[in-house]
């Protein structure tokens, strides 16, 4: 059986922007506390943000977005993620965190939500379990290799990382578009 290209690029996607997301849990900390000077709680307090985003957005907002073209909202969310890291680089004020943080969460509120039920509307019904657990092998491979890269870049240049973050988000969006331009123009 042939696998859809569609499919394959979503994979990939999901992969790229995992690797995002998961310096929000390791070298985002070496950030805020070794970089910026700030406590402990400070992370923690920004990780609470997050949570608290979700609880209190996530429902309406995916309400809203379920009713536009799939494509088109992953796009958008990831390529939020993305920026909103890359939002690193301009500093570690307190509100510079936090206006990273809302950036971060409102990508992942958006995108995070359609992106599972997209690649799994792409598997044909008797192949599901599969393609979703080719899914899970993106998301774990990232959280192997995420991690470890994030906090090898940020030794050698902090910037390097929050750069590296934004042109995931970005790569994740290109590669999430549909194969001709002219879609993202119609509904």
């Amino acid at each position: 059986m042939k696998t859809h290209p569609d499919y394959l690029r979503a994979v990939w996607a999901s992969f790229l922007i995992a690797l995002v997301f998961w310096q929000l849990s390791s070298t985002w900390g070496l950030q805020i506390i070794q970089r910026g000077g700030h406590k402990e709680s400070i992370f923690g307090a920004l990780m609470a943000l997050n949570g608290f985003m979700v609880v209190l957005m996530e429902l309406p907002l995916t309400s809203g977005t379920r009713r536009r073209p799939a494509v088109k909202v992953m796009m958008t969310g990831y390529a939020l993620v993305g920026v909103g890291m890359g939002m690193n680089i301009f500093g570690t004020s307190i509100a510079a965190l936090v206006v990273v943080m809302i950036v971060v969460a409102m990508g992942e509120m958006i995108a995070l939500p359609v992106a599972q039920s997209y690649i799994a509307g792409l598997a044909p019904e008797e192949m599901r379990g599969r393609f979703m657990g080719m899914l899970g092998v993106a998301w774990n491979g990232a959280t192997m290799l995420g991690p470890a890269l994030g906090i090898a870049l940020f030794k050698l240049s902090p910037n390097s990382v929050w750069i590296g973050c934004l042109f995931c988000g970005l790569g994740a969006a290109w590669l999430i578009r549909p194969r001709k331009f002219a879609e993202l123009f119609v509904r």
